[in-house]
């Protein structure tokens, strides 16, 4: 599970995650092979509304220099 972290959040030593390094991508769930982390299924339920809504609305390209 650690090492599926891509920005190397998680400490392979006592597996406590580093909240100021996590970008939230969700990969330590995916691939644990205890299934020990869960998500609240209202969160998800609302996230995903937000996203749907979002999703919807049509953006011009953005050149960020």
């Amino acid at each position: 599970m650690a090492t599926a972290c891509p920005v190397r959040a998680i400490s392979t030593y006592d597996f406590t995650a580093d909240s100021q390094t996590c970008i939230s991508c969700m990969r330590c769930m995916r691939d644990c092979p205890a299934h020990a982390h869960k998500v609240n299924g209202l969160m998800v339920k609302t996230a995903s509304a937000a996203i749907t809504k979002e999703r919807n609305v049509r953006k011009e390209a953005e050149l960020f220099l």
